[in-house]
Formats: C-alpha cells, sequence, structure tokens
C-alpha cells in the first residue's frame, strides 16, 4: 500500500482540500439542530403513542425515520464533529442521538472507530458481519448487526475502561428495563411499536445502507488501499436520503469532517480523489462489483 501510495504522490496531483474545509468546526450549529430535533420529535411521537392514543402504526414508521435520522448526528459525535471548543458537547450530542436507536454511545464509539481502522478485515472489522456470507443471508445479518456488537464489545474490546463498561451496562439496563417496567404496567404495544420495532428497523436500514453497500462486496482492506475500501454512492437526491452518508469515501478519508461537509467537499475536489483510485457508482450499481472491489484480500 506505501508503495502505491508513493507512487501516486510522484504524479501530478489535483489541489487536495485545504484545512478550512476539513477541520472540525468550533460549533457544527446543523448537526447540534439534527440532535435536538429529531430527539425532541421521538419523545413527542412516544409520549403521544404511551399517553394519548396515537397510532401504533404511525409511531412505528415514524420513529423508524427519526431513529434513522439520528445515526448521522450519533456518528459526527464519535469522530468529535460536533465542536473543536467544547469536547463535552460531542458526548452530549454523542449519547442524546442514541436514544431512538437504544445505542450506548461509548460502545457504538468503540466499534466504529474499531470499523475506520480495520475497514474490511475479516478478523478486526465490527461492520464486515454485515457483508459475510451468500446473499439469501445478507439480510438476516443486517437484522441482526447490532448483536453482533453486542458480541463484539463482550468478547473484544476487553482494554474498554471498568468506567466505559458501567456507562454501557447502566445506559442498556435504563434503555430496556424502562422497556420492560413500561410493558408490564399495560404499555406493552406501545413499547413494542413505538420503540422496539423502530430500532431494530433502523438498525437493519444502517447496517445496509452505511455498512454494506459503501464496502461491498468488502475485498480491499483499509491497509491494502484506503482510498479502495470504500466508495460514494452518487445519484440524485441520495445525499437528502442518506443525509450526505453516501459519500463514504469522503467520510473514510477525512473522518472527523461533519456531515454537512461531505458533498462540498467532494464537489471542490473530485480530481483529487479520483487520482488516488477513489470511485463513485450510481445506485444501479450499487450492489455491483466495481473494478476496484474484484482483489481479494
Amino acid at each position: 500500500m506505501k508503495k502505491a501510495l508513493m507512487a501516486r504522490s510522484k504524479e501530478p496531483t489535483a489541489r487536495s482540500p485545504g484545512r478550512k474545509l476539513i477541520k472540525v468546526p468550533g460549533f457544527a450549529l446543523p448537526t447540534t439542530i439534527l440532535a435536538i430535533t429529531t430527539c425532541f420529535a421521538w419523545c413527542w411521537v412516544s409520549w403521544q403513542t404511551f399517553f394519548n392514543g396515537f397510532s401504533c402504526a404511525h409511531a412505528c414508521l415514524l420513529n423508524t425515520l427519526l431513529a434513522y435520522i439520528s445515526f448521522t448526528p450519533q456518528h459526527d459525535a464519535v469522530h468529535g464533529s460536533i465542536s473543536s471548543k467544547y469536547k463535552w458537547l460531542n458526548e452530549v450530542v454523542g449519547r442524546m442521538s442514541g436514544i431512538p436507536l437504544f445505542s450506548p454511545f461509548y460502545a457504538f464509539q468503540r466499534l466504529h472507530l474499531s470499523h475506520h481502522k480495520h475497514t474490511n478485515d475479516p478478523e478486526n472489522d465490527p461492520d464486515f458481519w454485515s457483508g459475510k456470507g451468500p446473499w439469501f443471508v445478507l439480510p438476516l445479518r443486517w437484522l441482526t448487526q447490532e448483536f453482533y456488537y453486542w458480541y463484539i464489545s463482550a468478547t473484544k474490546l476487553k482494554e474498554t475502561s471498568k468506567k466505559r463498561k458501567r456507562e454501557v451496562i447502566f445506559t442498556l439496563l435504563l434503555f430496556y428495563g424502562s422497556s420492560v417496567c413500561l410493558a408490564a404496567n399495560g404499555y406493552a404495544s406501545a413499547v413494542i411499536w413505538a420503540w422496539i420495532v423502530p430500532a431494530r428497523i433502523a438498525s437493519a436500514m444502517l447496517a445496509f445502507l452505511f455498512d454494506y453497500l459503501p464496502h461491498q462486496p468488502h475485498r480491499i482492506p483499509m491497509r491494502k488501499d484506503p482510498f479502495k475500501a470504500t466508495r460514494n454512492i452518487e445519484g440524485r437526491g441520495l445525499a437528502l436520503f442518506f443525509l450526505a452518508q453516501n459519500y463514504h469515501l469522503v467520510h473514510h478519508t477525512f473522518p472527523t469532517v461533519p456531515f454537512y461537509r461531505y458533498l462540498r467537499l467532494w464537489r471542490r475536489h473530485r480530481p483529487w480523489f479520483e487520482e488516488r483510485g477513489g470511485q463513485t457508482v450510481k445506485p444501479m450499481n450499487a450492489l455491483q462489483k466495481t473494478e476496484s472491489t474484484v482483489e481479494q484480500v
């Protein structure tokens, strides 16, 4: 990989992204607004469902969407992209945004940073679970990605401090303990359809859209070629639906850049990425093997 990168560095290169565009903002207002709005809306839908007779079907649809959206601010918080001045704000936003997904912030942070370090490594990439096995098994893997995260957290991330472990356990007990208590007191339908099912559906969507598609077919590891370990999926309207997470190559290259800069960074510096082997596919080709992903690990 080093030889390939050195060879590229000797070639004429396009203008590289400037520091202003890739630095962590002092305060990422768009991300913070998204986090607060999403969490507040999820709480409102939940309250209406539990206590005011709001339709469980409508609650399931709305809270699935809100849980899906909440991933983006939590993801930015994992990378410290919320604020360079107020580091504590990253943890506040990360914890708040994890509520709709029933996702403990610190556990997700450790797992996601491990994914960045070991992308497409079958032994060490936690997200490799979503791309492993024959096609007919993959939907089941997307549905169980979070449970695999729990397994990895319990067996492989042993260096986690006792304080952080206690925090993760407490958060899970709070999430699921409150669910059990409410269900036992006559709110079982609301718990299932406003909380549990939306979190599971959103987690499966995230596994498919953000773990599987950008790295498919998971054959070039980060250590071999960081510019071919992932790719962008580009199409009209996709940036809105994905909240710009379809520019996955941009994110893996500059992990601390906030999500709302991905598209601008790509448009301004596309030649720089492409000179280094970065690839973009259209939605219709996202499930196909691209030229850069036929190489075996």
